[in-house]
């Protein structure tokens, strides 16, 4: 199981934190994280609506947080999945 420290690295476009994920705890092909290698991802994690978003590409930072629309459908609908 890797350390779960606060690493920067580790906050998704999103804001959720990815060292919670299960993709990147597990052992075997793990996932560096939304803004890390796309070496292990699952699909559906290369294709992310949310970090593939071409308004959040515009933005300085990288974080949905600095978005016009912020927060969007988008953002709302994984939040309710979290809950």
């Amino acid at each position: 199981m890797k350390n779960n420290s606060l690493n920067s690295t580790l906050i998704a476009p999103c804001g959720m934190n990815c060292g919670i994920c299960l993709a990147y705890q597990r052992d075997k092909n793990t996932c560096s994280g939304c803004l890390g290698e796309n070496s292990y991802k699952p699909p559906y994690c290369l294709h992310c609506i949310i970090k593939n978003c071409e308004i959040l590409a515009q933005t300085s930072s990288g974080f949905c947080y600095e978005c016009i629309k912020y927060p969007c459908k988008r953002l709302r609908q994984l939040d309710k999945r979290y809950r």
